[in-house]
């Protein structure tokens, strides 16, 4: 039973929820804490059932979602999300989901940039809170809006790090377990972090030699996109010894455990200071679009198979065709 309980001046929420107890501090006044009790359960509920959330609380929101992110996001994702949200407190007093709209979201994303912030920094903030705020069109907790309407600032494009063949094979000489699975699925399958995280067996077709990203209840891969990657024949040989021993449903595991998205990221960066490299998980999957473009592939082919909803974004790989551009030019007739 969900309740208000005092401790020193404040008054504390007191319930559980799927066998964790939730304390949250609420206010010194009781009445106040009984409201503000009564709006978070409301808020949890709306979550739960998938019903709509009348006038849903900025604060309540916020708590609901960041207990959401510590345990889906990196620490460094995180941080950079806690940045944005506690910048746009700043900007705008925030007490509803109704005030957050894309007309303010490019107010705040305006005086950002005349505060100095460099657009790069800008693009990171304003992706947060429209991500965010998609999470809260997702739970009913706010009606639908358009945030692409909210474009993102130009930004100088910086040099594209990948690893070459010796590099990579250098990487996989100090992993071992679920780490080499880990860089395999990311340099010959291009998967990002949480897809690597969340591939189950039952995503692998042996027979037809391919893996399968698919959104799915609880997790859905970036932008809700769906496809197949053919399975590169080193990728299929280490996927077929592991999966004799596997104890999870999950492809990347040792034993029965499961590495959170933070520890990942952490331990990644450990192994490639050992083997004398920089660079983090994304860097496999720009290594499995670099070499593909090395070899020649269509960017369009490459797209599809990262799974980009434009072949704009894959354009940063453009520079590395440059021997099938020169190839092309042969192609004009003769006049």
């Amino acid at each position: 039973m969900a309740k208000v309980i005092r401790i020193g001046k404040v008054w504390y929420s007191d319930f559980r929820q799927n066998g964790k107890r939730i304390r949250r501090a609420l206010d010194t006044d009781r009445r106040l804490a009984e409201i503000k009790l009564r709006k978070m359960l409301e808020l949890r509920e709306a979550v739960h059932f998938g019903r709509a959330a009348q006038n849903a609380d900025w604060l309540d929101f916020k708590k609901q979602y960041l207990e959401w992110a510590e345990t889906n996001k990196s620490p460094a994702t995180l941080k950079c999300e806690r940045k944005a949200i506690s910048t746009l407190e700043e900007y705008r007093n925030i007490r509803s989901l109704d005030d957050v709209s894309p007309v303010l979201l490019e107010a705040f994303k305006v005086e950002l940039k005349k505060s100095g912030l460099a657009p790069a920094t800008v693009n990171r903030r304003v992706r947060a809170i429209k991500f965010m705020m998609r999470w809260g069109e997702k739970w009913n907790m706010v009606t639908a809006q358009n945030w692409r309407a909210v474009a993102k600032f130009r930004e100088p494009k910086g040099t594209l790090l990948f690893y070459s063949p010796e590099e990579l094979a250098r990487l996989l000489g100090v992993c071992n377990g679920p780490w080499r699975t880990l860089c395999l699925l990311g340099a010959r399958a291009g998967l990002r972090r949480g897809e690597i995280r969340m591939l189950r067996w039952v995503d692998v077709d042996f027979a037809q030699g391919r893996l399968h990203i698919a959104p799915r209840e609880g997790w859905e891969p970036k932008d809700y996109e769906r496809r197949w990657i053919p399975l590169a024949d080193d990728l299929r040989a280490h996927l077929l010894d592991i999966k004799r021993n596997a104890q999870t449903p999950y492809v990347f595991a040792q034993g029965e455990h499961r590495e959170t998205i933070g520890s990942m990221t952490t331990y990644f960066r450990r192994l490639s200071k050992k083997a004398k490299l920089t660079g983090n998980i994304h860097t496999l999957r720009h290594t499995f679009a670099s070499h593909l473009a090395q070899a020649g592939v269509p960017l369009y082919t490459i797209s599809k198979l990262l799974g980009h909803a434009s072949t704009s974004t894959t354009e940063i790989y453009a520079h590395l065709c440059s021997d099938t551009l020169d190839t092309a030019i042969t192609a004009l007739p003769k006049l």
